[in-house]
């Protein structure tokens, strides 16, 4: 026995062939609890329904779109009062925590990297 499908597209396709097969062979299938023209409006609905769906996913991209160049935007602004705030402060670092920011951290030494064991650097003459 065939498996009921479990993907979007495959439901559709299998109501659009059951709705025309319950059509065209009537006499075999005399009253099903559903009936074809109550199928074909419910297939109408869905496919009506799914075109809605993409152009408000489609809509939506494009809000994305906007709030991604807008929130760019502000992360600019932000950094250079941030910039600024650092460079006028400068003596005073700690005021910083007023703009809920703080001071740079410290600058640490790099540790030279460990020697691999077993390679040794070719010396040119």
């Amino acid at each position: 026995m065939p498996q009921f499908p479990r993907r979007e597209p495959e439901m559709a396709m299998l109501a659009r062939l059951v709705t025309d097969g319950l059509a065209k062979a009537g006499e075999d299938f005399p009253s099903p609890p559903v009936p074809a023209s109550e199928l074909q409006i419910k297939l109408k609905a869905y496919e009506a329904a799914k075109v809605a769906a993409a152009d408000v996913e489609a809509q939506l991209r494009q809000l994305y779109v906007a709030k991604d160049r807008v929130l760019q935007e502000l992360v600019s602004c932000v950094k250079a009062d941030l910039r600024y705030a650092e460079i006028v402060v400068r003596d005073r670092p700690e005021k910083l925590t007023r703009l809920g920011w703080g001071p740079r951290r410290e600058r640490t030494a790099h540790r030279p990297a460990a020697p691999s064991a077993g390679i040794h650097p070719r010396r040119t003459r």
